[in-house]
């Protein structure tokens, strides 16, 4: 043992022992120094990824309160005096990005037809010009404004693109659309189409937000209002009309592309169906509309009947003019008791039989009950 331990020090003492651990040593850090270059490269390679998905994330934050806002703005006002009805969505910004959605030139009633432009974060001012329902450039804050001065996180503002069918037309009233579930259903030709990265159509949609994201190549930021150098192009291989190059600045194609991004492509979008429309624009006016009901209850001890009841419900659309007796073609209502009766809606009866809504007063909260939900009335 102590003839082994002698040699091991002797060893250890040795100027060749000394010379291999150098020689060891040097290889370590040479080795340290290629582990850390590897690794910077691989770090290097994976942060533009993560940061991309980051960013991308972020944007579709933005993009989800964008759609709220407009959905919020068309389906909380309307303009009685003028028959606007409930769900018209606000007319895009087509000028310099303030974030003020403008009128179209020259005002008047005009067929209206699907626009795009920069997101408008207000709704409208409280003295519009020339029967404009939409924002002017010289705006002062009043109710009804979305407040939303949203950009992505590239720093660039929204873009909007609204389907005719759905489209606050800023103009006088005979412009107003009729929007019922009926004439929206005969008008899905003009809703959007948007396509996913794979080809895959999702169409009837009513409108979209874009996320524009960094310029790519060819496009110029300094002129602005021009959807093409904002929103960008790619292809597809999918079954028309998601095929072939999809360009998102093309608002005439009504198709649209939520692609796959690369250096060439960085749009990001969020897309509303007239299903989900639908589900959102139905139960609001009719909860408006048992609203009215309710009110001449609390007056009168009962249910009205059809002719006295449509002389309190809201516009449901430009065609119909507020307290006329022909609401009673839309809505109808038939008392059973002081405290039920039937209500039926033409083009939107509910799932159930016998095909009707049942009213059910509660006087501990001077209002209505519904069954079944409004929810299911499409």
């Amino acid at each position: 043992m102590f003839v082994a331990y002698q040699f091991l020090m002797s060893r250890l003492a040795s100027p060749q022992y000394s010379l291999d651990r150098q020689r060891g040593n040097i290889f370590l850090f040479y080795a340290l120094v290629f582990i850390t270059v590897i690794m910077g490269i691989i770090v290097g390679q994976l942060l533009p990824s993560n940061n991309q998905q980051a960013r991308a994330a972020a944007d579709q934050q933005v993009l989800a309160a964008a759609a709220n806002g407009i959905l919020n703005w068309g389906l909380s006002h309307t303009n009685a005096s003028n028959s606007a009805p409930f769900g018209m969505l606000p007319y895009p910004n087509s000028g310099l990005p303030t974030g003020l959605s403008v009128c179209p030139a020259p005002p008047g009633p005009a067929p209206a037809t699907s626009r795009i432009g920069y997101f408008p974060y207000l709704g409208e001012p409280a003295n519009p010009p020339s029967n404009c329902r939409s924002v002017d450039n010289t705006p002062t804050r009043a109710v009804g404004w979305m407040d939303l001065n949203l950009s992505d996180s590239s720093g660039s503002r929204l873009w909007y693109a609204v389907a005719a069918p759905v489209l606050d037309n800023p103009t006088t009233a005979p412009a107003y659309p009729t929007i019922t579930p009926a004439s929206l259903a005969a008008a899905t030709n003009q809703l959007f189409t948007v396509c996913d990265a794979n080809g895959n159509a999702t169409p009837n949609v009513v409108f979209v937000v874009f996320a524009p994201g960094p310029a790519v190549a060819g496009q110029n930021r300094a002129a602005q209002g021009v959807a093409a150098n904002f929103l960008d192009s790619t292809s597809l291989a999918g079954a028309a009309p998601c095929n072939g190059v999809i360009n998102n600045a093309n608002i005439a194609g009504r198709v649209f592309v939520a692609g796959s991004l690369s250096d060439t492509f960085n749009d990001q979008v969020y897309y509303v169906t007239l299903a989900q429309y639908l589900d959102r624009l139905v139960p609001n006016v009719m909860r408006n509309t048992l609203a009215q009901i309710d009110l001449y209850h609390v007056a009168n001890g009962s249910y009205p009947s059809n002719i006295t009841a449509s002389n309190y419900w809201l516009a449901w659309d430009g065609s119909t003019t507020p307290n006329a007796n022909s609401w009673s073609k839309t809505v109808s209502i038939v008392p059973q008791t002081a405290t039920t009766a039937f209500m039926t809606i033409t083009g939107c009866t509910p799932p159930a039989v016998p095909a009707q809504f049942t009213l059910t007063w509660n006087a501990a909260t001077s209002s209505s009950s519904v069954s079944p939900s409004f929810s299911q009335c499409l």
